[in-house]
């Protein structure tokens, strides 16, 4: 009976390994320099955005900063108060395990506190997003996050 129980759990602990080892690559492949371009989105009480990301390192953003319609009667109307875009060139920056570091210039914040202040380097992370799924982090103490 010992016999069995130690194979068993020899079973599980060699499968609990490959199965973290198989995920550790799939990560490092879904997270690769080629997985970095394309058309991400973003959305909150804030408002929305597009984030588009080329292959030759330049991008647009397109950002809608919005306001709830008064009086808030469900289901919550909104209205535009203030719609800009900017294009640029994205940089990496390197990689940090799972993340691969980036900068955008310029980048229009949207964090609600700077109201579309335009940064001129504005440094982010492609990677996982707290177990969600890859996307590129902005702020994620309020999960503001791009996902293509």
């Amino acid at each position: 009976m010992r016999k069995v129980t130690r194979t068993i759990f020899r079973a599980l602990g060699i499968t609990a390994f490959t199965a973290i080892i198989l995920g550790a690559f799939w990560l490092a492949w879904e997270t690769r320099r080629a997985a970095i371009p394309g058309i991400y989105h973003a959305e909150g009480v804030w408002g929305k955005s597009t984030l588009i990301l080329r292959a030759d390192h330049t991008f647009t953003q397109d950002v809608q900063f919005m306001e709830y319609d008064q009086p808030s009667v469900a289901p919550y109307p909104m209205h535009v108060t203030l719609h800009r875009a900017i294009s640029g060139r994205w940089e990496e920056y390197g990689r940090s395990i799972f993340d691969q570091n980036i900068g955008i210039k310029p980048f229009i914040s949207l964090l609600q506190i700077d109201q579309g202040k335009t940064y001129e380097v504005f440094p982010v992370s492609f990677g996982p997003v707290a177990l969600t799924g890859l996307g590129i982090e902005i702020d994620i103490g309020r999960g503001t996050v791009y996902r293509k």
